[in-house]
Formats: C-alpha cells, structure tokens, sequence
C-alpha cells in the first residue's frame, strides 16, 4: 500500500506520509549489513478490505492451512511477497527451502525454480549476494500451446460514476474446461473512512464473490467505484485458467451484454466493452496468456567459495511482482 521498500531501484517509490524511500533503509541494505529475514508483503488497507488486489499480500508455504502452521512457517521465514497477482512460487537451494539458514562447506549449489505467472513475463531475476547470476526475459517467450491450458483476466470497472458499480458475470466455455479461478479484488480506496467526511461506515460491504460452478461454466459478482484519479486503478478482477485448444469458446456475459471469443482471437487481441458512449464503465477482455507463457521452471548451478544469500524476483507485464525470500548459505 505504501510502496515496495526492497532498494531505491524497485518500482513502488514511496509517497504519502512516509518521505521518499532511502536506500539506507530497505530490504537491499538489511541484506548487506548479514541480517538474515524473509520478504514479506502488508496490504494496510484503511477500508478494511483484506488482500485488496494491488495492495500488497503475504505469500507463506506452510504444512496446512491453519493458524499455528502459518505462524511457524513465517517464524521460519517459508514466505515471500506479492502485490497484487498471487503468483505461484517454488524456489530451493540444494533442497532448502526460501528462508532456510543452512551451514555448509560446498562451494556448489543446486538452484531450482518453478514459477506460475497469472500474466505475461516481464523479467524473473535469481540473485547470489544481490548480484544477479541469471535472468529470464519475458519476450523469449513466444511460444503458443495450440492445446492445453490458458489464462484470461476478465477486467470490471473504469467509468465517472459513483460507486458502487454493479457487474454479475456468467462465462461458459465450448469445447474446454475450468481448472481456476484467480480473484482480484480491490476494496475502496479511502484514506481514512470517516463518517460524511470520505466514506460511509459501510465501506466495507462489497459483494465480491465468484466460483466455478461446473466443468464449463463459472460466475460471480463484483463491485467497483469509479477511479479517484486519473492514475489510481480502482478496477476489480477475475483470472480464469482454461483447458482446451485455441478453438475453444468463451461465452461470456456481464449484465445485459454478451460476447463470445475463442482463445486463439484472445491470443492476438484484447477486448473493451464500454456501456455507454463515453466516459463510461466498461469490462474488458485481457489477452489469453498460454501455458507456454505462463509458467517456467529450471535448473541452475552456481559455484561460489563463501557465504552465499539467493533469492529470485519476479516481475510481470501488468506492474505485479514477487519477491522471494533468500535462502542463506553459512561457512
């Protein structure tokens, strides 16, 4: 919410109350001066929305899903940090896990990583020590998938009228399937919600929801408001990750208005479907992102004499990063 404070370098300067952001003072320095932590990401969103997309979110590889396993696994440092995709992320050293602190006298490391992006590649960077030792860019990934699995982003929002704006969406698919569905869900963004200064006390009430109802068809719900500038998305989201081949059809409805596209048109064009003739709400149908696009996995080997810190960062084309946490190497 109130930037990314990793190096002065990072996109996500700091504004609002804090100042500008110091280098003295992020996560790169920390990392210099032989601090040993994990990357963490805080949505700090004074509505009170929860994970607000875009926001900032924590990411943690824990044994289940319940409150003592979360807390141990943050304990021992198994987190990284997202701000808005939740992008998926394996990352080990030698089979240490992102986090770990492990002694040893080998100069010879293992790196492996596999990674789902829920959009095109920017660049994913694998640092030793801050310096980086590979990257992957994003436009060497030009390969499409005639059959398989694709992710397209359904984008709700935009417009000059006050909120709430109200999207019921339906989207069946034709000869494919449903295997996900990311949500991206942004609260109102509100400084500080006072009663008849900013926003009412119901701020908070936002009926966001959406589901995959059967092999074929999903559905939901969203709420957005209109942007509170120029340069502030205020916009809400849903990823879908499809089975089937570039003939495969999406019917999709929002509201009153229905449009049918196939995977292969969306591989070559986005669509934008305003609702009136300007200045208006519109829905949006993003690119098609194939498999081949959005998920990468490897196989490094580093040979270094000393203590050793990796970690990796991943950028994708919309602006959404993660930031892993190091796996530290002591003599």
């Amino acid at each position: 919410k109130h930037g990314i404070s990793m190096s002065d370098r990072h996109p996500g300067a700091y504004y609002h109350n804090m100042g500008g952001r110091d280098e003295h003072n992020t996560v790169y320095e920390g990392l210099r001066l032989g601090k040993r932590f994990g990357f963490v990401g805080s949505t700090d969103h004074h509505a009170g929305f929860p994970g607000s997309y875009s926001d900032g979110a924590l990411s943690v590889l824990c044994e289940e899903n319940s409150r003592s396993s979360i807390i141990e696994a943050i304990k021992r440092r198994h987190t990284y940090a997202v701000n808005a995709d939740k992008i998926k992320v394996g990352f080990s050293v030698d089979g240490a896990c992102f986090g770990d602190i492990v002694k040893t006298n080998s100069s010879k490391h293992t790196i492996k990583y596999d990674v789902e992006l829920s959009y095109f590649l920017d660049k994913a960077i694998i640092y030793r020590n801050l310096e980086p030792i590979s990257i992957i860019n994003g436009e060497t990934l030009r390969t499409v998938n005639p059959k398989g699995r694709y992710k397209v982003r359904l984008e709700f929002g935009w417009g000059g009228k006050n909120y709430p704006l109200s999207w019921a969406f339906n989207v069946k698919a034709e000869n494919g399937v449903f295997t996900s569905l990311e949500k991206c869900f942004r609260g109102k963004s509100v400084l500080a919600p006072q009663q008849g200064v900013e926003v009412s006390q119901d701020c908070n009430k936002i009926d966001d929801w959406a589901t995959i109802v059967s092999d074929c068809v999903a559905t939901g719900h969203v709420e957005t408001s209109k942007n509170i500038s120029s340069t502030t998305p205020s916009t809400s989201a849903v990823v879908f990750e499809v089975e089937g081949s570039l003939d495969t059809k999406l019917i999709i409805t929002v509201n009153d208005k229905t449009v049918v596209h196939t995977i292969g048109e969306l591989i070559k064009y986005s669509f934008n479907y305003p609702t009136g003739i300007t200045n208006s709400p519109a829905f949006k149908v993003h690119l098609a992102v194939p498999e081949s696009q959005y998920k990468i996995s490897g196989i490094l080997e580093d040979d270094f004499d000393g203590n050793a810190f990796y970690h990796m960062e991943i950028f994708e084309k919309n602006g959404s990063v993660a930031f892993i946490s190091p796996v530290y190497f002591e003599r």
